[in-house]
This record gives structure tokens, sequence and C-alpha cells, in this order.
């Protein structure tokens, strides 16, 4: 499993033994993402001194530091095909990085605040990001400027692609509500639901791209079908909403909140099928093994968890001198990387129960 925190360093760490097996140099300051390519061939690391570190997993040597850009780097996102890297700018910019050279492919440009979301569509052919202020922009593969919508009331600057949409379709965090904004984006994207009694935080499709999972700042989880109609409401968090996640095979629904707590909920039936005791501080990040199998939570006491699917803990480590706060399982599941504010990134291989 790959974390980080601020020792400056990755770590890379054996999960059976919960032992550090090499320390990875690099960061001189809090690692704010980590995310796998789509190949597993490398792992992307961030920090808020605005370089990006790339590391090869069969060495752990780096393989590139780009830099180039003085701000923090607020979100990391890998193409599809993995030829590419984009990153949200607090500056108010996208970069978009070519994995193999690390040089600057383009620098898209246009929102009105600091940049703090960002994703690829799945057929790689767009990009969404979104800005302090309520703006998301579009910009196509080659760093062309097609869309802009402001005034969106979500603070969150969550943003979704549809998957299996055609034409590609995004979803936007709204105030109470969401919107859909099919391409080629060339009108307002339709507001899907509104009414919601709380502000969303954090939203998920499943992966059939039927449903989208929406987190509220009160606590509150809703699904809803891709067309609209009623939501369903599930109750039982105590906080704000950190994230949603889908398993792989959109029968469970994992919810994570600043109330300590990860519920496991039945998608179909819409109830709770486990409440995980999780960190007693909230739970920052959630985030299955590609198989389905697993489950890992981080929070601000440090502490990684593995659980089963069903709600029980395989495991707890203790990483960090400060909180974890980003999660990524590799695509084969064998290993598992985690970011944290105090500079080190580390990674565990993973071994299935």
């Amino acid at each position: 499993m790959i974390s980080g925190g601020a020792d400056q360093t990755l770590r890379v760490w054996a999960a059976d033994s919960g032992e550090s097996t090499a320390v990875l140099e690099g960061p001189i300051s809090p690692v704010n993402s980590a995310a796998w390519s789509p190949s597993g061939q490398l792992v992307a690391s961030s920090s808020d001194d605005g370089a990006i570190r790339l590391w090869e997993p069969s060495s752990w040597e780096p393989r590139s530091t780009i830099l180039g850009h003085l701000d923090w780097v607020n979100a990391l996102a890998w193409s599809p095909d993995g030829r590419q890297m984009a990153g949200a700018i607090k500056d108010g910019t996208v970069r978009l990085w070519n994995a193999g050279s690390g040089a600057t492919d383009a620098t898209l440009q246009g929102l009105p605040g600091a940049a703090l979301s960002v994703a690829w569509s799945p057929d790689g052919g767009w990009i969404a990001a979104g800005s302090e202020g309520g703006a998301v922009q579009i910009w196509d593969a080659a760093g062309a400027s097609i869309a802009q919508f402001s005034g969106l009331g979500a603070a969150s600057a969550a943003i979704s692609w549809q998957p299996s949409a055609d034409p590609a379709a995004v979803a936007l965090a709204d105030a109470g509500g969401w919107r859909l904004w099919p391409a080629p984006f060339d009108a307002e994207p339709g507001l899907i639901s509104a009414g919601f009694a709380a502000a969303i935080t954090s939203m998920a499709w499943s992966p059939a791209g039927d449903q989208l999972a929406l987190g509220g700042d009160e606590g509150a989880v809703w699904l809803q079908a891709s067309q609209g109609g009623a939501p369903v409401s599930l109750l039982g968090h105590a906080d704000r909403i950190t994230a949603v996640a889908w398993s792989p095979d959109g029968g469970l629904l994992a919810s994570a909140s600043m109330d300590g707590t990860v519920r496991l909920w039945d998608a179909a039936e819409g109830s709770a099928r486990a409440v995980l005791e999780a960190h007693p501080n909230g739970v920052l990040a959630v985030g299955w093994s590609p198989d389905g199998g697993l489950l890992a939570t981080s929070g601000p006491d440090g502490l990684v968890r593995v659980w089963s699917a069903g709600g029980e803990l395989l495991a707890s480590l203790q990483v960090h001198r400060s909180q974890a706060q980003a999660i990524g399982w590799s695509p084969d599941g064998a290993r598992l990387a985690v970011g944290s504010r105090d500079g080190v990134v580390h990674v565990w291989g993973i071994v299935q129960p």
C-alpha cells in the first residue's frame, strides 16, 4: 500500500507484517493525492509544493518530477489510456502532462477560481473541472475550451462522469440538487433534481450508470435514477458525508462520514447492511478493491483500516502522524496507496483473506 505524510517521504509497506519495506524520498510538503495509472505501472503523487512525482512500482525509483507550476495541485486524474495526467491547480488552471516524458502538453484556462476537481470522460474525449465560485469548465482532449457553466450553488465542486453514457454526460453538484450536462455541451445542463435538504458534498455513479449516489453536508445520503424521479433517502449518519463509493458490481454503496462511521447500503433495497465504526474523529476516504472483496478507509487519526465486504475488520495499520486522506487501489488489487498531510505516501502489498 502507498501512503503519504510530513516527513517528506513515500513509504512502501508489507500488509501482512505492517512493516515498512522501502522509503521513497521526494515530497517536501503534504501529499494531496496518490493515483495509480490505469495499467498499474506508475503511481503519481501530488503535493502542496506544486510538484507531481511519478514512481515505478517495480523498483520504487522516481521516473520523473514534474515542475513548472508554483501552486497546490488539488486533484489529479489519469486519462483512460494512461498517456496523460490532468491536475487541478489552485491558480485556477488545469494542466495536462505527458506521462512518458513529464512535459506539459497544455495549460487549460478559463475557471474563475481555484480548480478543486478534475475528471476525464470514460472515453477520454473530454475533461471537466470544477472550481471555487461554482463553475464547471469542459475542454476537449486537445485542450480546447468547449463550454463553461457558472452559478452552481455547491461549494464542493463535485463532478462525476456517467459510465457508458452516449453521448458522454457529466453530473454536477448544485445547491440542494444536481444537474446533468451531456455532450456536445452546447446547452445549459439540465436540472435533474432539486430540493434536497442539504448541500451536496460528494457524488458517484453506479458502475452501470443507472443510479447516482449523493452525500450531503448534514449526513444524508440519496440514491436517484439517472433520469430523475423521487430520490431514495438513506438515513443514519449524524454528520457531513465525505465520500460515497460503489462496489464494483453495484450491489453495495459505502458512505463515509465525519461522524466516524462508514455505512454499507444495499443499493437494491435501500437498507443498511452494516455500520463500520471506522475512525473516531471522522472518515476522510473510502475505496473498494477492484474485485469488491475489500474496503479500505482512512481518517484524521492516521489509521488505515481494511474491511471485508461484509463489514468485518481485517487489518488496522497506524502509518501516519497526521490525517490519511487519499486512497487508491492498484488495478490488480494487490496494492493500496494512501496519501496524507504529513508528506508521506505509503504502499502496502495486500494479501487477500
